[in-house]
Order: C-alpha cells, then structure tokens, then sequence
C-alpha cells in the first residue's frame, strides 16, 4: 500500500509539473489588432504579423516588441503570414480588398519593407526560407491550379516554374499550414487542405502526392517535429510517424489552428479559443496547460533554432503574446508552486490610486517585489525585506503612476513570477 501511495504522490507531481501549472507569460505589444502569425528564428529574436499593417519584432526573447512596419506597406494591409529568416531579413504576406495578394520583403529588422510579389484573386497561406536564400511559398489555387512558387535569391523574386499542382475542384488552404524540412538534404514538402488531404513533395515541389485524411477534412494546424513524426489538427487531431503516409486518430479535439512541437512533446490552440493544450507524451494525452478567456489564439510556434532549453510563442486577439520557457515554465516555477509559493493578482485591477497585492513565501527568506513599466524600465521597489514563512497582503499607492500597463515581479529564492497591473486615471 505505502509502494502504491508513492507512486501515486509521483504521478501526479508529474503531471502537475507537465501540465495546469507549466508558466505562460504574457508579453505585451500594446497593439489591440488581430495578430494571425508567429515565426520564431531562435530563443530571442521573433516576428508577428497581423491585420492593418502589423509588424512585431523582438530580438530579446519578447522582453520588448517593437512594431516595424511603417515604411513601405500600404494601409490597411491584413498580413496573414511572416516568416522571420533572422533579426534583420522577414517575409510577410497579405491582402488587399480580398482580390489581391502580396508579399514584402525587409532587409533592414522593418525599417523599411519592399514588395517582392503580387497575384490577382490569390491569397499566400505561407511562406518558409530553408535558409537565406532559398525558399518556397504556397497559396490558394487560383485559375485551377496552386499557387506554388521558389526563390532562389532570398525572396527578391518568386518563380513557379516546375512547380505545377492542379487543384481538385474548389480545394483551398489554411494559413500556417506548410511546413518544410531539408532534414538528410531530404527537402520534404507538407501542406493543409480543407478537402480530407495533406499535399507531399519529396523533392521540393517538382512532383506531389495526395496524403489522405479520410476523417479529418479541415486541416487547419500542420507541424513536424522531424521528417517522420508530424501533426494535422482541425477535425480532430491526426499524427503521423512515417512522414504523412498513414496518419492516425490522435485526439476528437476540434478547430485546432496551430500545432507545434519538440520531441515528444506538443502543444496545439484551439482556433480563436482561450486554450492551449500539451502532451508529453506525442499525443496519446492531452491536458489543458493554459486558458484565459481574454483571449482568441490564432497562431503558435517553436524556435527553428534552439537548445534544450526554449520558448514557444502563442498569438492571438486582441493583440495578444503569450510565451511559454521549457526550463523556467515547468522545472523553477512549478516546484516553487507546489513548495508553496504563491502570488496573487492585484485587485482591484484595473485600479485608481490604490491596489492590495497578496503573497506567500514558505520558507523564511529575503523577499522582493517591484515594480515595472511597459518598457521593462524599474518604477518602484514595492518589497525588499526578510520576512517570515507565511501570507502577507501589501497595500501599493498608485497616485504618482501615470496611466498605463505596468508589471509587478515577486523573488525570494529561487521562485519568481511576473503579473500585470492597470492604471487607469
């Protein structure tokens, strides 16, 4: 019986620690349109494109975005899809009016932006660079076959020469539904359709086969982990462990708009929903690692670049930047929570001139908790005393605050959590 309980005590520490209690930290653009898409370079520089001329940039892990879109494309441009190469060179695409599609090209981190590509009545669902300068784009198809096309240069021109692939009636994609890996100098090919298939090209698109989904219709999130292992989610989520030629029930979860992963491990949202979910275990269970119904998720992506240690970047409406950290998420934050920890949320939130802050600290230790503005820069240090094992309430005096979003950060130990605050005057 006490073999049984301790097992019992580990199991579930386990899933605690993988689950409800990993840390999603939001990120702040202080933009209210709707983002549509993430491209992640590596753990510090990300871009994020969205409606009405939207372009995000962080080159610090999402500490600071900066908007660099304002020279060079039109208003109210919808950008639909980015594709970050590195700090300095992205691709975006969009569209105008709904009768034409675009694509600009930046050089220069969004100082300026150049339009590289245009097509009437089509619409680019996604962009992928292999590197700096090879790189394929697909869309809608338009006059009966899809818009398929490869640079060579960067993304300067685009050439659908060889690329041929006539559409099966009125088949359409999905926007961040491609993914290409050139993992063994195998440059393979993926692609969702709302006609119970997956598009495969082997060889970078000069030939293509049907991968069929005979239960899953909409494929609107694709992502592979490597050239073997993948997932499509939208009517239920597939996976595949022979690079798409069989793909099996994995969960009923409907309207996923993005799936990524590392590993075993994935996470997939919920299209314009407040969740996000994760599985450890490659899909076999699922667990809802996040919810806030502030929220509608549109996009979510892994760094193409990184190490054991790494973020996921999950965008949304209105505006919204969520950033999970593998190693500060599950491992530092979880066990301190469960030792525990505990941070309220300010309240009143929003607040004029006055909020109460609640906390707890188990162990007897230096505490301290202070205060930013929107910029990172520190306004005030609320706390920074020893204190006693035990819950403290601490009243702060907002009157000399200007109006804003501002953070408030708890340390003591090794535990630390951030959350906002709302000063309204």
């Amino acid at each position: 019986m006490k073999i049984l309980k301790t097992f019992l005590l580990f199991s579930f520490i386990f899933l605690f620690l993988q689950s409800i209690k990993a840390q999603w930290i939001e990120q702040y653009s202080g933009d209210t349109v709707n983002f549509k898409s993430v491209s992640a370079v590596d753990n510090n520089i990300a871009w994020i494109s969205g409606d009405v001329q939207r372009v995000y940039r962080t080159t610090n892990g999402g500490t600071n975005w900066v908007r660099r879109s304002s020279n060079g494309i039109p208003y109210p441009l919808s950008l639909s899809n980015v594709f970050g190469v590195d700090e300095n060179v992205a691709l975006v695409a969009g569209t105008f009016n709904g009768d034409r599609t675009f694509v600009f090209r930046t050089s220069n981190g969004g100082a300026s932006w150049v339009q590289v590509f245009s097509q009437q009545n089509g619409f680019i669902n996604s962009i992928w660079m292999n590197n700096g300068l090879e790189g394929f784009m697909q869309g809608d198809p338009v006059d009966g076959r899809w818009s398929l096309w490869r640079t060579s240069n960067g993304g300067i021109t685009w050439d659908s020469t060889g690329v041929y692939l006539p559409s099966n009636g009125d088949e359409y994609g999905y926007v961040n539904t491609m993914y290409i890996t050139s993992e063994n100098q195998n440059k393979s090919i993926w692609f969702g359709t709302d006609n119970f298939r997956v598009y495969h090209s082997s060889n970078y698109g000069s030939s293509w086969n049907i991968q069929a989904t005979p239960n899953c219709q909409y494929i609107q999130a694709l992502w592979f982990n490597d050239i073997s292992n993948g997932m499509i989610g939208g009517s239920g989520i597939y996976s595949t462990s022979n690079g798409g030629l069989n793909w099996n029930f994995t969960s009923n979860m409907i309207s996923t708009s993005g799936i990524t992963g590392e590993g075993n491990k994935w996470w997939n949202i919920q299209s314009y929903g407040s969740n996000i979910y994760f599985s450890s275990n490659n899909g076999v269970n699922w667990v809802t690692q996040f919810q806030d119904t502030s929220i509608q998720f549109v996009d979510i992506t892994i760094p193409r670049a990184h190490t054991k240690q790494y973020n996921v970047w999950a965008v949304g409406n209105p505006g919204k930047i969520f950033k999970f950290n593998s190693t500060v998420g599950i491992i530092q934050n979880n066990i301190a929570e469960l030792e525990g920890y505990y941070l309220s949320q300010n309240y009143p939130n929003p607040f004029n001139p006055s909020t109460s802050i609640s906390y707890r600290v188990p162990k007897n230790a230096f505490v301290k908790i202070e205060l930013s503005d929107i910029l990172g820069k520190i306004v005030s240090i609320i706390l920074n005393e020893f204190k006693i094992a035990g819950s403290y309430t601490i009243d702060l005096d907002g009157s000399k605050l200007k109006s804003g979003i501002y953070f408030y950060k708890i340390e003591s130990l090794n535990f630390t959590q951030v959350k906002k605050m709302v000063v309204i005057k």
